[in-house]
């Protein structure tokens, strides 16, 4: 539930599909994240998370978005749900203010990864941040406490992120930047919503869960 207290009760998938598509902590995940300047000047961002049971490919086009599952032909455009989370982020902000936003970051030693000479920043967790996500989210939810960052000394390319949380509900959670490849040549359609999709429009948080249970999580297992 949001900060809005307990309006309406969504019931959830049995566990066992739930684990299929949130994975368990520590499980890779594979991620395609790829960017182009289109002939407009949007900028386009395409992910495509490959997972054991399915794949998911998410599609940003400016003001427009979608998500489509490959193996289910499941479409959605999520537009407005994606304007719900903006809002609380604003919300957010409205709330912080002119407080501190940015952390006090500090260099830790120099690392060594997959043969490259590499910076570490560690970045605490603004004070005036961590209250604004209490706000934000659910009592008792993990909140970042500090963000790890790994940095190539030679091409200052992103290696590493992670992030440790308050709690002992969420594990540290790591991310690599693997295969890195600068200016490649993309073709424009891998950037258009594909054709022999009907993308359902999505209002709020509530009702994507509702469809992810429906249609993807159920259909996993």
């Amino acid at each position: 539930t949001d900060d809005q207290r307990i309006v309406d009760v969504m019931p959830l998938p049995p566990p066992e599909h739930l684990i299929r598509f949130f994975p368990i902590a520590g499980t890779p995940v594979e991620t395609l994240i790829s960017m182009k300047v289109m002939s407009n000047g949007v900028l386009a961002i395409r992910s495509e998370i490959v997972m054991p049971s399915f794949v998911k490919i998410s599609l940003s086009l400016g003001a427009d978005q979608y998500e489509w599952f490959p193996k289910t032909k499941l479409g959605l455009d999520v537009k407005g749900f994606r304007s719900e989370l903006e809002t609380k982020v604003k919300l957010f902000a409205d709330d912080v203010g002119g407080k501190a936003t940015l952390g006090v970051a500090k260099f830790l030693p120099e690392v060594v990864r997959d043969g490259r000479a590499c910076y570490v920043i560690e970045e605490p967790t603004p004070d005036a941040v961590l209250v604004g996500l209490k706000k934000l989210f659910p009592e008792g939810s993990p909140l970042p406490l500090f963000k790890t960052t790994v940095v190539a000394k030679e091409t200052l390319y992103l290696v590493e992120q992670s992030s440790t949380f308050s709690g002992n509900k969420l594990p540290p959670q790591l991310t690599a930047f693997i295969d890195v490849v600068k200016n490649p040549e993309l073709a424009n359609e891998l950037f258009l919503p594909p054709d022999g999709y009907e993308f359902k429009k999505v209002a709020n948080q509530q009702e994507y869960m509702k469809i992810i249970g429906e249609h993807i999580l159920v259909g996993t297992a």
